[in-house]
């Protein structure tokens, strides 16, 4: 089982110890305000950073948003674009996108 987490804040020392610990646990950065020499992600959600660091929708994929409303609402409408099924105003335990 694989653990892809997009993180779109800055780095977490403790995330990373988590990553490190488990095989399969993945995390990419985005950051607003990247220091120099970053080699992540810069800037906000976008359907290409989507798609180069989650995998496609399939059976079996599930992604869980969180975060501030218009992020969760834009990522939501990114990921809908991109084929995965739409996350509802109130999600449920079997939707592919859960919100929370």
């Amino acid at each position: 089982m694989f653990l892809y987490l997009l993180f779109f804040f800055a780095v977490d020392e403790q995330l990373e110890q988590r990553a490190a610990d488990h095989e399969g646990f993945v995390i990419y950065y985005v950051l607003s305000n990247s220091p120099v020499g970053w080699t992540g992600g810069v800037g906000s959600v976008s359907k290409e950073i989507i798609q180069e660091h989650l995998p496609t929708p399939a059976d079996g994929v599930k992604v869980l948003l969180c975060g501030p409303p218009p992020m969760v609402k834009a990522m939501g409408a990114l990921l809908g674009d991109l084929g995965y099924e739409s996350p509802r105003a109130i999600s449920k335990p079997d939707d592919q996108v859960f919100k929370f």
